[in-house]
């Protein structure tokens, strides 16, 4: 694993965003998987820049692929429009991202989700999702398994990081016995982990990180490049 390895996604919650939450699905309970394109894992090396690398990802999957925008870029117009004053730290939040997006008119309105479910049910019907959450020791370091291993207590970590799930399989049997697990990419390049930077997360533990102090972001994007389909991998 490569040890230069950065975070930066900073907690900024806002109780307006309960009133713009990701919807239950229904048509989602009768699709068993989905994985949808994605470039493969960037690197971020030791930048305070994830949330960036994130969202480049979210851009250039599918369904709707629009062009990238470069990632020192995107970070810096983040932290223009973030919940910080200036520039002098590192980090920001997943909100400021999905706002650069809205004002270059990349997507229309953006929804969050404070649970697994919607993450799922989204998904397995629409595309991938944007999440931002804390980041223990112990999901640095994949197991054989490639499956994340979330501390049961997350009210201690520090440490959070943006990254990107793009697929989701109901019948993946996990280490704990469970079943369901979503797709996720790092951003601390191909040879992090053991399938080139991509990583499981089950269901249980999707959720559990989600409610500690985590989130899921998705938009509604302007399709003005080309459209994608779903595949898997």
């Amino acid at each position: 694993m490569n040890e230069m390895i950065g975070h930066g996604r900073r907690h900024a919650p806002d109780e307006r965003d309960l009133k713009h939450l990701m919807p239950r699905r229904r048509e989602a309970q009768d699709i068993e998987h989905r994985y949808w394109n994605t470039p493969p894992a960037y690197d971020q090396g030791s930048t305070p820049m994830c949330v960036a690398y994130a969202g480049v990802r979210y851009l250039a999957s599918g369904p709707v692929v629009n062009k990238p925008i470069p990632f020192d870029e995107l970070y810096h117009a983040c932290q223009s429009v973030d919940e910080w004053p200036g520039e002098d730290y590192d980090g920001t939040s997943v909100r400021a991202c999905f706002k650069v997006f809205q004002q270059r008119g990349l997507i229309l309105e953006y929804q969050w989700a404070f649970e697994a479910q919607p993450v799922v049910d989204h998904l397995l019907t629409f595309g991938p999702v944007v999440m931002g959450t804390v980041w223990s020791g112990h999901m640095a370091n994949l197991p054989d398994s490639g499956e994340l291993t979330v501390d049961e207590d997350l009210s201690n970590v520090q440490d959070g990081h943006a990254w990107c799930l793009i697929g989701a399989s109901r019948s993946r049997v996990n280490a704990d016995g469970s079943r369901g697990a979503a797709r996720g990419v790092n951003s601390w390049g191909k040879n992090w982990g053991h399938s080139k930077g991509r990583f499981w997360v089950s269901f249980n533990a999707l959720d559990r990180l989600i409610k500690a102090d985590g989130e899921a972001a998705i938009a509604t994007e302007v399709a003005n490049v080309s459209r994608g389909t779903s595949e898997v991998t």
